[in-house]
């Protein structure tokens, strides 16, 4: 045990180690390779109290006395580093087997809630007219089905309702085919002009036209935009007011570029709302716009999203959890064991009681699994935790033996 926090001691000097023993092989090291004879033996000796003795032979240590122990380097793989079985305990290293397993795609990423526009209902008047009596005052008021939205007057409305009087008195007086017909085309007038049948219904019953009609809210909604107030004067072509139905929302999440093949349409999400507390919602996705948004450079993924009682508002902002489906017979280890480095990923790999350093290469990290293409083999442990303490004496133990007792004469 004292070797090892003796190592441990040693791990600030680990960097100026490694450069002295680059410059020292660079002095050292002749310009053609050695000859195979000459070449350095795969197994070095080291003294547990004094790293620094290195020999090339079996020996004592020339300071305190104690037997050499074997200091042994995979050339494929790095320094070994051997951690007796109760220490490993109170190290508290944990291992993970590699395993073969199914990896789920799985993207997390923030969404906003926006208004479903298949069920927005734009208004626009259906003749010229002044506005005579406004059912709504600002964006955002809820309105409910029959609903008061406005009263127009029109003088084109004025004159429809009292040809359509004039053909239901005429049918009254001679009730024939003909006539039939025609209140059948005066009736359908009045509805291309938005007049809603139970105000037909009413100029019928009372043989009085109005002069300013009343429209109604076709069905439960929310005000998203309104452009008129009382008094205005509007046009066919002017939208005076929106209705959205809430009852569904629509929520645009970000997907980026190297997870555009894990989404398709038909796949699930959890949301949540962390505004409200709302912690387990389901969206489904229904399509993909076909371009990058030009502020974030994601795709932009479309969800629906049921929303009874109107909870969810537009533009609110909600976490998700993307579901992209499963990529099976992956070889897999805990996102915990993959060591990123610069120039390099690595594993600690666990033996009994060695531990050995390996070089992976991966393709994918999701939902903390990691799918490995090469370097680990189905049933060998990864380290999961100590992993970096491991790394550190193993990176040591290399500089040591690359110093290599030559190195060290040099620097005494």
């Amino acid at each position: 045990m004292s070797r090892f926090y003796l190592l441990l001691a040693l791990l600030p000097a680990l960097g100026h180690a490694q450069s002295a023993a680059d410059h020292l092989l660079h002095q050292a090291m002749p310009a053609s390779p050695l000859p195979a004879a000459e070449q350095p033996q795969a197994t070095k000796y080291v003294c547990p109290m004094h790293p620094h003795v290195v020999r090339n032979e079996p020996g004592t240590c020339p300071i305190c006395g104690m037997t050499l122990e074997p200091l042994s380097l995979d050339e494929d793989q790095g320094a070994s580093v051997a951690i007796p079985s109760q220490m490993q305990q109170n190290l508290a290293i944990r291992v993970a087997k590699v395993e073969r397993g199914t990896l789920w795609r799985y993207i997390e990423t923030a969404g906003e809630v926006t208004y479903d526009q298949t069920k927005v209902r734009h208004i626009h008047p259906r003749a010229s007219g002044w506005v005579e009596e406004l059912g709504v005052k600002v964006e955002g008021e809820p309105v409910k089905k029959g609903q008061l939205l406005y009263r127009l007057y029109s003088p084109e409305l004025v004159a429809a309702q009292d040809d359509f009087l004039q053909v239901v008195q005429s049918y009254g007086q001679r009730p024939d085919e003909r006539g039939k017909r025609l209140l059948a085309k005066a009736r359908t007038r009045l509805k291309l002009l938005g007049l809603a049948d139970s105000t037909i219904n009413q100029i019928e019953k009372r043989r009085e036209s109005f002069y300013r009609v009343p429209y109604y809210a076709e069905a439960d909604g929310t005000v998203s935009q309104l452009t008129v107030r009382d008094g205005m004067y509007v046009k066919p072509e002017q939208e005076m007011l929106a209705v959205v139905d809430l009852s569904s929302v629509w929520v645009l999440a970000d997907v980026f570029t190297d997870q555009h093949s894990w989404v398709s349409p038909g796949i699930s999400a959890d949301i949540k709302v962390p505004a409200l507390g709302i912690t387990q919602l389901e969206g489904k996705l229904d399509y993909l716009y076909p371009e990058l948004d030009g502020a974030s450079r994601a795709l932009k993924a479309r969800f629906v999203l049921p929303n009874p009682g109107i909870t969810l508002k537009p533009n609110m902002l909600v976490d998700m959890a993307i579901y992209g489906g499963p990529e099976r017979n992956r070889l897999l280890i805990p996102e915990e064991a993959l060591i990123l480095t610069g120039n390099d990923n690595k594993v600690i790999v666990r033996n009994g009681e060695d531990f050995s350093v390996r070089s992976v290469h991966y393709d994918k990290i999701s939902h903390g699994q990691v799918a490995i293409l090469d370097g680990l083999k189905e049933g060998e442990e990864v380290v999961i935790s100590g992993q970096f303490l491991i790394d550190a004496e193993a990176s040591l133990k290399s500089a040591i033996y690359r110093l290599g007792p030559e190195g060290h004469q040099h620097m005494h």
